[in-house]
């Protein structure tokens, strides 16, 4: 988002907040479940502060790309150490939307499924390393971005 200062005030300028669904989906995630109370809003800070702290932004991202890595990291953290899940079921699930990811025909949304078998045995990664430039299982992932649901007694899944 940029800034622009007009008569000693700063505006947001035209841009959109969100550069993708999943940074709105995690902000909105976040917002809801200290509302929930499931963490307190203080601690949400620090543990952001400090994932910015040690995981700067790198070479080849852009301050937005950075902010919601360092975001994601952060928020994962803090599930962990909450209790709420465990990274190796964040690990799980995120192998399960990877898999999802590949068995969706091109141009078609993503629908999750823990069903889809190992990749490593259908060979699909090596397939998919033959394909060409423009197929859509080409584009880079970045592997911080865990789609997750969690029910702990809040009311609903967020």
């Amino acid at each position: 988002m940029s800034l622009e200062r007009k008569d000693n005030t700063v505006t947001c300028g035209p841009e959109k907040p969100f550069s993708l669904p999943w940074q709105a989906e995690l902000f909105a995630t976040t917002v809801h479940l200290t509302q929930r109370g499931g963490i307190e809003w203080k601690e949400w800070v620090e543990v952001f502060s400090e994932m910015i702290s040690k995981s700067p932004q790198q070479g080849d991202e852009t301050v937005d790309d950075a902010y919601f890595r360092q975001w994601a990291m952060a928020f994962e953290n803090l599930l962990i150490a909450r209790g709420i899940t465990s990274s190796s079921d964040i690990d799980e699930t995120q192998e399960h939307w990877f898999r999802s990811y590949i068995n969706t025909p091109h141009g078609n949304a993503v629908k999750f499924s823990r069903d889809w078998p190992s990749l490593r045995e259908n060979k699909i990664l090596s397939l998919e390393a033959n394909h060409h430039n423009e197929h859509h299982h080409l584009r880079s992932r970045p592997e911080y971005i865990v789609p997750i649901s969690v029910d702990r007694g809040w009311g609903k899944s967020i």
